[in-house]
């Protein structure tokens, strides 16, 4: 007769009270039996980032009224040694590097050594080493200076062919720099600094680096400028370019407005500079503004500086325009203008203008001497523009504008004025 062996199911053991008490001890004496052969264990450990203290209050520098100067080693790492559940859980914050500072005790270099220990006393570690065990600092007395700025503007072309620069224009003349005495001492100049890297075509306004320098040209160590203040450089480049020249003409007769009288100008044409932008849209120059009331019937002259157009730079040496103005084959006529041909314009409501009843002006007059036949004394208007009366009562001179009915190709040649009084409207 077979004997049926009986399957052992884990499953099922694990429902059953006794087996599961079994096996919780058992697995409980073997979790304490890893801990304790574990947490014990002495292990080391590299911790970065380190911050090292400079605590110059209180301390030997200061005695002196000396100050730290210059980019050093800020942070190191420091290896450790202790029990595991000591140590595993350590970070930057646990430790305290100070610079030690009790030999400074003048200008010039130093080294500080670096004192490591834990941030609270009874930690149970021990610090092992440093990554370094010193720093090298400058200390000095603080001080302050203020130099003129000048600009330095480095590169191998500044300006395509084509193109001219004009000086460069600093945000600020003068600037203040900070730093130990004995390099501010050595300062001889101040550059404002640009780097440009590729040929300019258009004026650029660029940051600039702040360089001290001594004598020799030499640069200088420890120093800042003060507020960090930001200094900019901008370099005026304008674009060349060859224009004819021409003139403007107002109060101009509707029959010279498409077809003008005949007229010279020399130089001709100019070889000017301005804002690519700017100097792009120009075919051609005004040089200056011819008053048609400034034209007799002869040959007329008239003279305009260049210094007095602003929109350009002239950089062929030209000073001043000569403009003829031919009108010789026109005519004169001589005629009169009397009050009541003098018409008031812009007149406000509370001002009475008076215009004197024996008022009578002589008027000369340039066109074609066919026109100038047909033209009488009451086809000539005069009128006054009282916009700018300012006072209620007085008397007051007034430039008289002249026009001449039915006509389009005449005008008037020289100045009028009439003195009229000036009165309040009775309400």
């Amino acid at each position: 007769m077979k004997i049926k062996k009986s399957k052992i199911n884990i499953h099922n053991l694990f429902y059953n009270d006794r087996f599961l008490m079994f096996f919780s001890v058992i697995a409980a004496f073997a979790i304490w039996v890893t801990i304790s052969m574990t947490a014990g264990t002495e292990i080391e450990k590299t911790i970065d980032n380190v911050k090292i203290n400079v605590d110059l209050e209180n301390s030997v520098p200061k005695q002196f009224n000396l100050t730290m100067f210059g980019d050093t080693v800020d942070t190191v790492s420091v290896t450790v040694k202790g029990k595991r559940y000591a140590v595993g859980t350590l970070t930057a914050d646990d430790i305290v590097v100070t610079a030690q500072t009790n030999y400074v005790d003048s200008a010039g270099k130093h080294t500080l050594s670096l004192k490591a220990v834990p941030k609270d006393e009874s930690a149970d570690f021990e610090i092992t080493s440093i990554s370094t065990s010193y720093i090298e600092a400058y200390f000095d007395v603080y001080k302050e200076a203020t130099y003129q700025l000048e600009t330095n503007v480095v590169t191998d072309k500044l300006m395509p062919d084509g193109y001219i620069s004009e000086d460069p224009i600093l945000s600020a003349k003068n600037i203040t720099i900070c730093g130990p005495a004995t390099e501010i001492n050595k300062i001889s100049k101040v550059y404002a600094k640009v780097q440009v890297d590729k040929p300019l075509t258009t004026t650029a306004t660029i940051n600039a680096e702040i360089v001290p320098v001594n004598e020799y040209e030499g640069t200088l160590r420890y120093l800042s400028v003060k507020d960090d203040m930001v200094v900019t450089v901008t370099i005026p480049i304008l674009k060349v370019k060859e224009l004819p020249v021409t003139v403007d003409f107002i109060n101009t007769p509707k029959n010279y407005t498409n077809s003008p009288l005949s007229f010279t100008i020399s130089p001709s044409t100019v070889k000017v500079a301005a804002e690519e932008s700017y100097i792009d849209k120009l075919e051609k120059i005004s040089v200056g503004t011819i008053d048609f009331s400034d034209i007799g019937a002869l040959n007329n002259k008239f003279s305009f500086n260049a210094s007095s157009i602003k929109e350009v730079k002239f950089i062929d040496g030209t000073e001043k325009f000569e403009v003829s103005v031919d009108a010789s084959d026109m005519v004169t006529g001589n005629f009169k203008i009397d009050s009541s041909n003098i018409n008031v314009s812009n007149l406000s409501e509370n001002i009475v203008v008076d215009i004197p009843s024996n008022f009578s002006q002589n008027i000369v007059l340039v066109g074609p001497s066919d026109d100038i036949a047909k033209i009488s004394n009451s086809d000539i208007v005069g009128t006054i523009d009282v916009s700018s009366v300012q006072v209620s009562k007085g008397v007051m001179t007034f430039p008289i504008d002249i026009s001449i009915k039915n006509n389009n190709s005449c005008w008037a040649y020289g100045d009028y004025k009439i003195v009229v009084n000036i009165s309040s409207k009775t309400q």
